[in-house]
């Protein structure tokens, strides 16, 4: 169902605001179509695989919007798990800019909704800190929770944690904090180094749904990224800015079985695992991924990066294909 369940209040309801051209008196500051009316409420389990046809062909057509994230992820991952369904609503984000509340946090949005489990979802047991089992009803009222990291900030307020992720560090660093094997949503935004965090990290965990920051001031036909395998001048991480192209992260995301999704222009990739597309489906060549346009990669690059500290994913991965722990 279409339509953010908090802006509703009598007399305004979804069938008043948002069909047949709604009715301009509904909207304030607080309360916008764009928000309002294209919410999906996420579905309580998954029963059925994401059909990538299907995915592609209906996202474009709802607006997207933001509340908390940089920009319009917000929109679809409610989108994203409405389709899918939720099973332990944990997220893990890296990269908080805002140590107070998290604005420009894509994990943020889904923090402060409540969303509803059904009796499909009980095999993961009840956890009396996050939810409680109403008698007879067959539901279990639970919110998104999670853990949120970050290198010069903390807050316990909000379950944020100082810490450095790095590709050597990040599984470490999820048993520290007792996080799921399969999180439902992981976000990756550490502005250098997030191809190699998420290769290292889905070698152990298995998020259903990431999010990893991408360059796109490298063409699709570009592999580069940069050589977080080694250790830069000191004072000098600067020359790993360069981060990892669109061609890189597909080509990581393919080794570790997950199927980018959908993008979030210049900003983030969304991953979904493979197993729950349906058999086969989603882009499965870099040719594929020209679905994207101008997202995929055909930015003018602005800014110099150190070459010396790139090198090519897919070489990389035909040579080693196993980092150097």
């Amino acid at each position: 169902d279409l339509g953010l369940p908090h802006c509703w209040s009598e007399p305004f309801t979804y069938e008043r605001c948002c069909l047949a051209g709604g009715d301009p008196d509904c909207w304030d500051h607080e309360h916008q179509p764009e928000v309002c009316c294209h919410y999906v409420q996420p579905k309580t389990c998954q029963r059925d695989c994401l059909q990538w046809d299907t995915w592609r062909n209906w996202l474009p057509l709802l607006t997207r919007w933001r509340v908390k994230s940089q920009s319009t992820q917000d929109s679809v991952l409610v989108a994203l798990f409405g389709l899918l369904g939720i099973t332990n609503a944990f997220y893990v984000e890296f990269g908080i800019n805002d140590h107070d509340n998290a604005i420009q946090s894509n994990s943020r949005f889904l923090y402060e909704s409540t969303v509803w489990m059904d009796a499909c979802d009980q095999q993961f047991g009840p956890r009396q800190e996050f939810w409680s089992l109403e008698k007879g009803s067959g539901t279990v009222p639970k919110r998104w929770h999670g853990l949120l990291l970050d290198v010069k900030h903390s807050n316990p307020g909000i379950n944020l944690h100082k810490e450095e992720v790095t590709w050597r560090s990040v599984v470490q660093i999820f048993r520290k904090y007792n996080v799921p094997l399969e999180p439902d949503y992981v976000s990756i935004d550490i502005d250098s180094c997030d191809l190699w965090v998420f290769f290292a990290l889905t070698e152990v965990y298995r998020p259903r749904v990431l999010t990893v920051e991408y360059n796109a001031a490298y063409p699709l036909s570009n592999a580069t990224v940069a050589d977080c395998l080694r250790d830069p001048p000191r004072g000098s991480i600067s020359v790993l800015k360069g981060g990892a192209s669109l061609a890189s992260l597909f080509l990581a995301a393919r080794e570790r079985g997950y199927i980018v999704v959908w993008l979030t222009c210049y900003l983030d990739v969304f991953l979904v695992r493979e197993d729950l597309l349906c058999e086969g489906q989603g882009p499965r060549s870099l040719r594929d991924l020209e679905f994207f346009g101008e997202c995929a990669g055909q930015r003018v690059q602005t800014e110099p990066f150190a070459a010396d500290w790139n090198l090519d994913f897919a070489e990389w991965l035909q040579q080693h294909g196993r980092l150097p722990f």
